[in-house]
């Protein structure tokens, strides 16, 4: 089981990156999940430490699995491959996934 400065170290990257890859700002964020704009700088920053019910409502809000922001092992005991990758890597797998969404969208289409 990890530590609490570890989970916190975990929580502090997911969150950012999962914000900021939705363009959207630490206020915003707040709104949408309901919380004060200081909580998400404090965990942001790692000054603070989330509870279960505030990480649930900031993944529901970035519309990510909880298991992603707080980096947690998989129900198969491995741990995400998605954690190990910096952000750009990740920006990349976005986008590669969005792409053949997108395709598969289409093939379908043409095929009805």
């Amino acid at each position: 089981m990890a530590n609490r400065s570890e989970a916190a170290s975990r929580l502090r990257k997911s969150l950012t990156w999962a914000r900021k890859q939705k363009g959207w700002s630490q206020r915003t964020l707040a709104d949408r999940a309901g919380v004060s704009v200081d909580t998400v700088q404090k965990l942001e920053s790692g000054r603070s430490s989330a509870t279960m019910a505030v990480a649930e409502r900031i993944a529901k809000a970035l519309q990510v699995p909880l298991s992603m922001l707080l980096g947690e092992r998989e129900d198969d005991g491995a741990l995400p491959g998605w954690m190990a990758l910096g952000p750009p890597e990740r920006a990349l797998v976005v986008a590669l996934v969005g792409y053949f969404v997108a395709r598969s969208g289409r093939e379908q289409q043409g095929a009805s």
